[in-house]
């Protein structure tokens, strides 16, 4: 039990508390509210004002317990013809009755919730406050706060159980470490797509994806099962020799044709073919 212990842990040991839950009778998040404050920050917030003073976490259970007195009294004196508080205070008959009226007193309504008195004399009325360590999500800093947890119909947070995921991650996903610290289900898969330009090829247990090799990405896309390299100028060395061979046997050949016309420009065909026009075929060939 840990309520008195915990509550400066935030500060003390900031690296070490999240997680840790304490057990509460009242949290300021509760809005609880009787018939003179809104709830039970509100009433602290009105000592504080009134007497310049910060009253501490158990002011709200001094305040309840006056409080229960006072409904347990006019409970009792609503029912008299003619109250004498006088004569009461001297009566242990009367007395007795004040005494034995607390095991029906039921209030619906009051700072630390509905308050109703087993057999056992507990508080029956609601279940007890319970509250956690945690990093709120909308935090902008790393720094620990002391959530309220349960009662179920207060809680400002659900209870973090900080387990890794209980399912394992589809290619292409890996398991998210911050939702292992923020995700408050202990059964659900805590997997997230794997950040542009990293990987993940199989099914895996892992905290984090491949990254791509130097050259290669994901295209810019999330949840990547392969990285791709794209070079639009990629050729086989194979098919560049080739290709150099065929050039060459081009040129040799316009070459050839060139050296041809201009030795037999004098023979009837060549010149029926017009010299001029063969040279300007050979050379085109190349091209």
């Amino acid at each position: 039990w840990t309520t008195k212990a915990s509550t400066g842990w935030g500060n003390k040991f900031s690296e070490r508390v999240p997680y840790f839950h304490a057990g509460a009778q009242w949290h300021k998040a509760m809005d609880y509210s009787d018939e003179y404050f809104e709830s039970g920050q509100a009433m602290l917030d009105y000592l504080e004002r009134s007497f310049q003073y910060s009253p501490s976490y158990s002011a709200t259970g001094s305040y309840h317990a006056i409080y229960i007195i006072y409904k347990n009294v006019w409970s009792f004196f609503k029912t008299q013809d003619s109250p004498e508080v006088e004569l009461f205070q001297n009566s242990r008959l009367h007395y007795e009755e004040l005494r034995r009226g607390m095991l029906d007193l039921s209030i619906p309504k009051t700072l630390y919730g509905p308050t109703i008195f087993d057999s056992d004399r507990r508080n029956v009325g609601r279940g007890s406050a319970a509250s956690q360590w945690l990093i709120p999500a909308d935090s902008s800093t790393n720094h620990p706060q002391m959530l309220l947890i349960s009662p179920d119909t207060q809680a400002s947070s659900a209870v973090v159980y900080p387990a890794p995921s209980s399912l394992t991650c589809e290619a292409g996903f890996y398991i998210n470490e911050t939702l292992v610290s923020v995700s408050p289900a202990l059964l659900e898969s805590k997997c997230s797509e794997c950040p542009v330009d990293s990987y993940q090829p199989v099914s895996n247990v892992d905290a984090n994806c491949r990254a791509c090799s130097t050259g290669s990405s994901t295209a810019q896309e999330t949840g990547a099962e392969i990285c791709v390299e794209v070079n639009e100028h990629l050729v086989s060395q194979e098919l560049v020799t080739f290709g150099y061979v065929i050039v060459s046997i081009n040129f040799l050949l316009a070459i050839s044709f060139a050296a041809w016309t201009v030795h037999f420009r004098k023979d009837p065909v060549v010149q029926i073919g017009q010299k001029e026009f063969l040279l300007l075929l050979a050379n085109a060939l190349p091209k």
